[in-house]
């Protein structure tokens, strides 16, 4: 347990693998990256997640814990990645750590935002309970201690958001495998990010950007039909 006052980091990692569905979300997106995790580690031991459970099956997905040594990242040597690193207030870091510890405790209770993840590439937003898609946990993890690390409302926000608004707390981008011999080599390599987050505290979404401009329109359409009717 860390103290409750001083500063404390995270590193959120963005990451590329050669699934399927990874190159997918690529190719519709256009983002070098198709999934985000979160580690307090600086070694990332353990990061967290929502992504498949398994190494074969994308459809049974949840929250995970993943590791460099298991999964479909022990299975891919030369995943890219981009990493993070922000630097909490203790109050802030804990409360992040006691969400996340919660939600290992009932972690089969929470699934993947399949519907949701498919249905923000078209900005409309699906908040179902206990369901996320990766960027969208994220997000809102960070957005619980009023981080907010995406223009756009959590259900909506994608890798390449989180990578556009966390440019200068990147510490390391190379093979995701190479990263702990890099950070083992490169003493306080943090340094080089900007770690002071209270910048990232005001930034909210304006929901005219985040295409709520063509669901109302697809609302006022379906409005006038039923009028017709």
């Amino acid at each position: 347990m860390c103290e409750y006052y001083g500063k404390h980091k995270v590193y959120i990692v963005l990451s590329r693998t050669g699934t399927f569905v990874a190159k997918g979300i690529r190719r519709v997106t256009g983002e070098p990256y198709s999934h985000v995790s979160i580690s307090f580690d600086p070694e990332l031991k353990v990061m967290y997640s929502f992504a498949r459970r398994g190494l074969y099956n994308p459809l049974n997905a949840g929250f995970v814990e993943e590791r460099l040594e298991t999964g479909v990242l022990g299975r891919e040597v030369e995943t890219g990645c981009a990493i993070y690193c922000l630097e909490l207030p203790g109050r802030d870091y804990e409360k992040i750590k006691e969400i996340i510890n919660v939600m290992l405790s009932k972690k089969e209770e929470y699934g993947y935002n399949v519907s949701g993840m498919f249905l923000s590439a078209v900005h409309y937003p699906v908040e179902p309970d206990k369901a996320f898609f990766c960027s969208q946990f994220i997000a809102w993890l960070m957005g619980q201690v009023g981080v907010i690390i995406a223009d756009r409302r959590y259900a909506l926000v994608k890798p390449g958001d989180i990578r556009n608004r966390l440019r200068a707390y990147m510490i390391y981008e190379g093979v995701l495998q190479d990263y702990r011999d890099y950070y083992r080599a490169h003493d306080n390599i943090e340094s080089r990010s900007v770690l002071d987050v209270e910048y990232l505290r005001d930034k909210g979404y304006q929901e005219t950007e985040d295409g709520f401009m063509i669901v109302n329109i697809f609302k006022s359409f379906i409005g006038r039909g039923r009028e017709a009717v």
